[in-house]
């Protein structure tokens, strides 16, 4: 069941980016978390060991540090994004906010960005190319709005809200972590 969850993220993210398959699975969020989007976030983490591979005089210490700061950026992420959503959104969409499908799109956005911090992380050369990567993120949200089935005229702005959270919720959380966390020292 896991490793067929995150097979089917990722060809939604290399494919057609079909959102209507996600629905009809009525996959539920614990099992497309522990299947796909805690894996793909231990593997961002993991990736950010490649830094100390490009910068080696960064010291373990960062690295370790960084890799649980952006694991925990985008873990925490989820659920700042979800209370935000349901909190600040119209109470006509509220509704379609709280259901399995809704769960398992934010972690979908989610699990794609940490994709591009992957990439990002492994090629450090490409940065300024992958930069761009998040529009495809915001470009999935867009299209999979619809079957959320909020209200026509709320689309748009959940669409926004939710392109918007989905990328500066994380960034803000990553921010802060390294804000607050030791990076001076040398292991």
């Amino acid at each position: 069941v896991e490793l067929v969850g995150l097979r089917r993220h990722i060809e939604m993210q290399v494919g057609s980016n079909d959102w209507k398959e996600l629905k009809r699975s009525k996959m539920k969020p614990d099992d497309f978390a522990r299947g796909c989007f805690y894996p793909l976030l231990a593997l961002m983490a993991a990736c950010n060991f490649a830094t100390y591979f490009w910068m080696p005089d960064l010291g373990l210490k960062s690295v370790l540090i960084n890799a649980f700061s952006v694991f925990i950026s985008y873990f925490l992420g989820y659920f700042v994004v979800m209370l935000l959503l349901c909190n600040a959104m119209p109470r006509d969409c509220r509704r379609q906010l709280d259901t399995d499908f809704a769960r398992c799109f934010v972690m979908t956005a989610l699990a794609s960005l940490s994709l591009v911090q992957t990439f990002i992380e492994c090629m450090p050369i490409l940065e300024a190319v992958l930069v761009f990567l998040p529009l495809y993120t915001i470009y999935m949200i867009v299209k999979g709005v619809r079957l959320l089935r909020c209200p026509e005229n709320r689309g748009t702005l959940l669409a926004i809200s939710l392109s918007v959270l989905t990328i500066g919720i994380p960034m803000l959380l990553g921010w802060a972590l390294q804000f607050i966390t030791p990076q001076s020292a040398k292991l």
